[in-house]
């Protein structure tokens, strides 16, 4: 990251909230929506992710 602050290093430093909880049906796990930035393909920043049948994976920072 630079020190003037060109933009690029903005969302570095941005962390966005996930959170789990357990229920006794389950699991619901919520992100916050994505601001979509002209840097990104578009659906390559997806933070709930499918890993098996019964995994998921949710990222967040």
């Amino acid at each position: 990251m630079t020190s003037i602050g060109t933009g690029y290093d903005l969302s570095a430093s941005t962390y966005r909230t996930v959170i789990g909880l357990e229920c006794k049906d389950g699991v619901i796990l919520a992100v916050e929506k994505l601001v979509q930035s002209k840097l990104l393909v578009p659906g390559s920043n997806k933070r709930l992710r499918t890993v098996d049948l019964h995994v998921r994976l949710a990222t967040a920072g």
